[in-house]
């Protein structure tokens, strides 16, 4: 006989220090050996119980050997690494099970299918389990809320430009980032664009969220290591458009008090300023690429994608393989392909 080792953790379960990634394999093993059955083992990694088995890879395809009859018998340290809390999923991968005539084994005993009895006590756990995701989802809601409504924050280094967290977990203001958003604001108030604001920024030297935190000096960008960080017009926006900086700080859509940089009479004439002048700008908002994935290159028969030129100029269709190992096919201005203009000989001939 063949039984198939199934292990899985997700973040959750790390959480909650449960049995470890490995320690379940090993476990597993050890029961192949000491029964005298070969084995196979399946893994999901960082996938939740409560996710469709059909879209967990490991689960997925050991359930596809049960029922091709390579894989006799199923090995969990426990029921809820098949599923936690859903029972129509534990109800199919029974069945799956039952209707191959395929065993069930916890750590220390089989759970016999076929048995009511064990059937019902499985489903009970199963309820059971469900019960205790959601008390424990709420009561971490509730703490959640609780904490921002005591001004205490999570997350990690990378919080509200100026806004760092004390030993205590409270939002306390950076005093050497403080200057920088009273100057962001005030330039704004003079009536600087977003993209001049971010100008003047670089020219001072003055370093961006990312560059001064430690672990973020160095960014991947498209297979190049990018070590330098600029301010841009984006961020200056956001920063002039978050209430955290008059001392509202949103938390599912609720503000809460938290400590302000400016007072809210200079975040209004901001908001303001903001509604009615051209030269503040979003730019945030993605072009929506209207024929993304509709054109096929006639030279190496891939997909043309929508990209941003390097010029800045305008955005474009260029050929996916620019991604890997170029072709050589040039790319269409979105004036072309999304417009009423008419493209017939005004593109390159190589482009279907």
């Amino acid at each position: 006989m063949k039984i198939g080792i199934y292990k899985r953790v997700s973040t959750d379960d790390q959480a909650d220090n449960g049995i470890s990634f490995d320690n379940q394999e090993k476990i597993g093993i050890d029961f192949a050996l000491k029964n005298g059955y070969d084995y196979s083992v399946f893994s999901d990694r960082g996938l939740s119980g409560k996710i469709p088995f059909n879209k967990r890879p490991g689960l997925n395809a050991l359930l596809n050997e049960v029922i091709e009859k390579k894989i006799n018998a199923v090995f969990v340290t426990d029921l809820d690494r098949i599923s936690r809390g859903d029972l129509l999923q534990t109800t199919l991968i029974k069945n799956i099970l039952k209707d191959n005539k395929a065993k069930l084994f916890e750590i220390d005993r089989e759970i016999d299918l076929n048995d009511i009895n064990q059937e019902l006590l499985a489903d009970i756990r199963g309820l059971l389990a469900a019960f205790e995701i959601k008390k424990t989802s709420g009561r971490i809601k509730t703490q959640l809320e609780q904490n921002a409504k005591d001004g205490k924050v999570g997350g990690g280094p990378l919080l509200a430009f100026c806004y760092t967290k004390d030993l205590n977990k409270m939002l306390v203001v950076k005093e050497d980032e403080k200057e920088v958003v009273e100057l962001i604001y005030n330039l704004a108030i003079e009536g600087k664009g977003t993209k001049a604001i971010a100008t003047i920024l670089n020219e001072k030297g003055i370093l961006t969220k990312r560059g001064r935190t430690q672990t973020g000096n160095t960014l991947l960008v498209k297979g190049v290591k990018k070590e330098t960080f600029l301010w841009r017009d984006a961020v200056v926006y956001k920063i002039l458009t978050n209430p955290i900086y008059m001392g509202k700080r949103l938390f599912k859509g609720k503000p809460h008090d938290c400590p302000a940089i400016v007072t809210e009479k200079t975040f209004k004439l901001v908001k303001e300023k903001l509604a009615t002048r051209d030269q503040f700008k979003n730019t945030t908002n993605k072009y929506t690429f209207l024929l993304k994935g509709l054109i096929t290159c006639s030279v190496c028969k891939g997909k043309f994608v929508g990209k941003k030129r390097e010029s800045g100029k305008d955005n474009a269709y260029v050929c996916n393989s620019k991604r890997y190992e170029f072709c050589g096919n040039r790319g269409i201005s979105v004036y072309y392909g999304d417009s009423d203009h008419p493209i017939s000989g005004q593109i390159d001939p190589g482009v279907s």
